[in-house]
């Protein structure tokens, strides 16, 4: 499903540590990797000579590791620039980091990443690094899930790439919403039916997911005690501009765990079109 993975890198430590993940994902799904860097004309000589130096350490860790890399330094905007490298090297997913003032805005307007989800034709994985000491090396990772089945199939992908790479264990998590006006939620078996299809794709991946069902008022509170308590490394979500936009009247809980989340993070816009 992933042949060609491209890691998007800046100056900053964060993008390095995020691009890591990247590395371990095409070595996990023997993909080649793009590493790509765009010199803006706002940097300065030692921001883009700390970006030359990011990427060029990761190529050379990626041959390292028997991973075929391809170095991209680009100048101009970043959205577009980017936009035209997923098209021109069919790149099948594309994995940005998340910057500190990205995630205090609210729903990522007019950040790089909300750019490129509006954007992109590939899929995207917005990363948000939160322990870049551990260097992408998850063993726990949670995986909470919506209840719509469209990407299940990707997700279910990217997953069990993830795990077996990192001999990870995880956990398939569904947190259902009370209702606010009956205070009673969705009774356990119909949660199941939910999650049955993604679970069902773990399997034919020869994979035996664990699942975790609780109702809680709050989802995305739910997925971070579910995180800490747990002590889980990684969390694995799907999510979609338009699903970002569109629940701004009662919270996202995607958005909420962005900004809070306890461990490592990715938030995924699956490719146009499912």
């Amino acid at each position: 499903m992933y042949h060609h993975i491209l890691a998007a890198v800046d100056e900053s430590f964060n993008a390095h540590a995020a691009a890591r993940y990247a590395l371990a994902l095409a070595q996990a799904c023997g993909a080649t990797l793009f590493v790509a860097g765009v010199l803006t004309p706002t940097m300065t000589g030692t921001e883009e000579g700390a970006l030359a130096q990011s990427a060029g350490a990761l190529v050379s860790e990626a041959e390292r590791r028997g991973v075929t890399a391809h170095l991209l330094i680009e100048r101009g905007n970043v959205v577009q620039t980017l936009n035209a490298l997923v098209r021109t090297h069919a790149i099948d997913v594309i994995l940005t980091a998340s910057r500190r003032h990205d995630v205090e805005r609210r729903y990522f307007l007019r950040t790089v990443p909300q750019r490129l989800m509006a954007v992109l034709e590939s899929s995207l994985i917005i990363v948000r690094v939160v322990h870049p000491g551990l260097l992408a090396h998850p063993r726990q990772i949670l995986v909470p899930i919506p209840g719509e089945a469209r990407h299940h199939a990707e997700l279910a992908y990217l997953v069990a790439k993830l795990a077996a790479h990192f001999h990870a264990k995880y956990v398939v998590f569904h947190a259902l919403e009370k209702a606010r006006q009956q205070g009673q939620a969705v009774p356990q078996e119909a949660a199941m039916q939910r999650v049955r299809a993604f679970v069902e794709a773990l399997r034919r991946a020869d994979t035996e997911p664990q699942v975790r069902v609780v109702s809680s008022p709050q989802v995305g509170e739910a997925i971070m005690h579910e995180a800490a308590r747990h002590r889980h490394d990684l969390i694995v979500m799907g999510a979609s501009q338009r699903g970002l936009l569109a629940r701004w009247w009662r919270g996202n809980p995607v958005e909420e765990v962005m900004r809070r989340t306890p461990c490592d993070l990715f938030v995924c816009r699956f490719r146009r079109g499912g």
